[in-house]
């Protein structure tokens, strides 16, 4: 009987333990997509995988929440940013800075000098998340961080 009511009162804390620790992720913020920098009109961030990337615009250009996209500063009539489409720094969510110029698009003056250029791919900036130069992989809902050898840790943090 004694042997029961232990096995029982183990069960018992385990489902409060699940309970309590389900109630705090439900009420983690959201991260939120698309948002805006109210202090540079020019930068906005994007949610992958539960990791918030800060985006620049090209230069020249300013983002619009509104349509989801940098546009040409010229074209903007109202640079500020509503707080309802903003960065929010207090969440918990790990944040890195894309690289500066992933969103800059090469000018063509013609379609024939287009046809001749080759298109790089461009990493988002996971140099700034993963450490002692890892590269950044997504597994899952999650990224992680394929180390260097001599590295370990979730972020190549330890040698």
């Amino acid at each position: 009987m004694k042997v029961e009511s232990t096995r029982l009162l183990i069960v018992l804390v385990c489902l409060i333990i699940r309970i309590t620790n389900t109630n705090g992720l439900s009420k983690r913020p959201q991260c939120h997509d698309f948002a805006g920098d109210r202090s540079n009109c020019q930068r906005f961030i994007r949610c992958f995988y539960n990791l918030r990337v800060v985006f620049t615009c090209a230069s020249g250009t300013a983002y619009v929440p509104e349509l989801q996209t940098c546009v040409a500063k010229e074209l903007v009539t109202d640079l500020t940013i509503s707080s309802n489409d903003t960065l929010d720094e207090d969440d918990d969510y790990p944040t890195i800075e894309a690289d500066l110029d992933v969103l800059e698009a090469p000018m063509q003056k013609s379609l024939s000098s287009y046809v001749d250029i080759s298109v790089t791919s461009r990493r988002f900036g996971c140099s700034s998340f993963c450490y002692n130069d890892g590269i950044c992989v997504l597994v899952g809902q999650s990224i992680t961080c394929r180390c260097q050898p001599g590295y370990i840790g979730v972020r190549c943090q330890v040698a």
